[in-house]
This record gives C-alpha cells, sequence and structure tokens, in this order.
C-alpha cells in the first residue's frame, strides 16, 4: 500500500510498484517491542538474561513439581528453551489456567497441559504466585 507507515484509520491505495505484492505493513507494536528487546539486550547482554530466563525457569519447574504436577517441558535447560509447558494429573488445565489467572500470572491453556513463557524480566516473586494459585486448587 502507499504510506504504509501511515497510521490513521483510512483506506490506502494499494502501492504502484512491487511493494503492492507484500503481504503485511509496518506495525509500530511490533517496532516498539523490538525496540525494547534490543535495548534489553544491549543493556544486560545474551548470557545475563538467559540465566535470568534459565533461574525463573527452574524455580517455576521446582513449584509445579512440589505441587505434583508433571513437566513436560525437556528437562536438558539447553533444550527447554525459557518455556515451561506442564500438567497437573487430575485437573483440568483450563481450571488450573484461571487459577493462575487470578494470581496475575498469564499461562497458554493447551489441550492438555499448560505453558508458562517467563522472561528475563519476570520477577522471582511470579514463582510463589504459581505456587499459591496450585495450592488453591486443592482447598
Amino acid at each position: 500500500m502507499e504510506e504504509a507507515g501511515l497510521f490513521d484509520g483510512g483506506e490506502h491505495p494499494p502501492a504502484t510498484d512491487a511493494g503492492r505484492w507484500s503481504i503485511t505493513h509496518l506495525s509500530p507494536v511490533a517496532a516498539g517491542a523490538f525496540a525494547a528487546a534490543l535495548d534489553l539486550v544491549e543493556r544486560h547482554g545474551v548470557a545475563a538474561i538467559e540465566t535470568a530466563i534459565e533461574a525463573r525457569v527452574t524455580e517455576l519447574v521446582e513449584v509445579v513439581e512440589r505441587a505434583g504436577g508433571r513437566v513436560l517441558s525437556p528437562a536438558d535447560p539447553a533444550r527447554r528453551a525459557g518455556i515451561l509447558s506442564f500438567a497437573l494429573p487430575d485437573y483440568d488445565p483450563r481450571v488450573v489456567g484461571e487459577a493462575l489467572q487470578a494470581e496475575g500470572v498469564t499461562a497458554t491453556v493447551r489441550g492438555d497441559s499448560l505453558r508458562l513463557s517467563p522472561h528475563a524480566s519476570t520477577p522471582p516473586e511470579v514463582s510463589g504466585r504459581v505456587a499459591a494459585a496450585l495450592e488453591s486448587l486443592r482447598e
């Protein structure tokens, strides 16, 4: 489209050059997220970010296992990419997801499991909120 960077809510005519075949246009949201990610990497470095993510995932693995959960993500930290997939036997994942949401934790609910994706900016207290959510299911 013409003026792909203009976000005024109006319709824009197709571009007159090869750009007319583009399947996307600039996204200010994606650009902002990318800028924030670059800033994080520049300020802290990749190694520090990896270390922080791994620490958070390790804490969450311990919380899930203490609650009787089954961790589905690879045990090897090098293979789990900062993602923690788990199931809580005898509990519908949707119910677990609602309990997590009530504690301010957002999880992706899959058919038979849940997924947490902590990042370097995820504060340590999130592990306590996950523990509280899982404990609340037993009450």
